[in-house]
């Protein structure tokens, strides 16, 4: 990262976000605007993932390269001893007004994925069912997320957060809505 000017803070929420083929691409760029934050001595705030959630009594394994490559990005940052805050949103969708999305990745991976075998059932005169899922989806619209993270910077808040949805859908609600 090559910049020569001044800066109030970086805000850090670029990733990438392939669960199986992220390797260290993440850590990577986070290694290189922490050495730039150290250069700048200013505050780094990084949008994490709420994926390395593991409750205190359970050990530290990671389902896939993604969460793996995201723990050793927050590691870099957390022992660089440069001031930071982490966020780490939940699943994060569309525009909470318009549903707008800018692509297809995440979530939208694994709905597409249902879109489609639903389509080649009916081709075929099959009918699919999907099981009826117990519990709630934590989806958080990507609008109401950057809110949040915006009052956070602004008011130059260093902390660990969560950003969660106070109402999330029910997980059958996830496979009936369009």
């Amino acid at each position: 990262v090559e910049f020569n000017g001044t800066a109030d803070c970086i805000v850090h929420c670029a990733g990438n976000i392939q669960f199986l083929t992220s390797e260290n691409s993440n850590k990577k760029m986070t290694t290189k605007l922490v050495k730039l934050a150290k250069k700048l001595q200013i505050p780094l705030y990084l949008v994490s993932t709420a994926y390395l959630y593991r409750p205190s009594n359970v050990s530290q394994n990671f389902n896939n390269a993604y969460e793996l490559d995201k723990f050793r990005t927050e590691q870099i940052l957390i022992s660089s001893g440069i001031k930071h805050a982490i966020f780490r949103p939940s699943v994060l969708v569309g525009n909470s007004r318009s549903g707008e999305i800018r692509n297809f990745s995440g979530y939208y991976t694994i709905v597409k994925t249902f879109y489609s075998a639903l389509n080649s059932s009916k081709k075929k005169g099959m009918k699919l069912r999907f099981p009826n899922l117990p519990g709630k989806s934590n989806l958080v619209p990507v609008d109401q997320a950057a809110f949040y993270i915006g009052n956070e910077v602004q008011s130059l808040t260093l902390r660990f957060s969560y950003i969660t949805n106070t109402n999330p859908p029910k997980a059958s609600w996830v496979l009936k809505e369009p």
